[in-house]
């Protein structure tokens, strides 16, 4: 099953029973096995293996895509607590800190 804007290269080779869901990219000379699912806007560069479900680019299996996107979102909050803990340990100008 092709949803929509599903682009294919000219010489891939989809399986029996694949779903590519909307927008996805399959590049020239691919292979993707039988009863394989490909996510929406997921770009495929690299044979699949036959029973796979893949989402995302770079194309992955959707408990490590769901936990790369969660500790995305995690960075800002990240850099900010490493922010709060270089204030807290930098050295006060004029303190004896380094002045033996």
């Amino acid at each position: 099953m092709l949803c929509g804007q599903v682009g294919l290269a000219g010489s891939c080779r989809i399986g029996d029973r694949v779903v590519l869901g909307g927008k996805v990219g399959v590049a020239d000379h691919v292979f993707i096995g039988n009863d394989s699912v490909i996510g929406a806007n997921t770009g495929i560069g690299r044979n699949v293996a036959p029973r796979s479900v893949l989402i995302g680019y770079p194309p992955l299996p959707p408990g490590t895509a769901h936990a790369l996107f969660l500790n995305a979102m995690r960075i800002p909050r990240l850099f900010k607590d490493v922010d709060e803990l270089k204030r807290r340990i930098k050295p006060e100008k004029g303190g004896s800190a380094g002045s033996e």
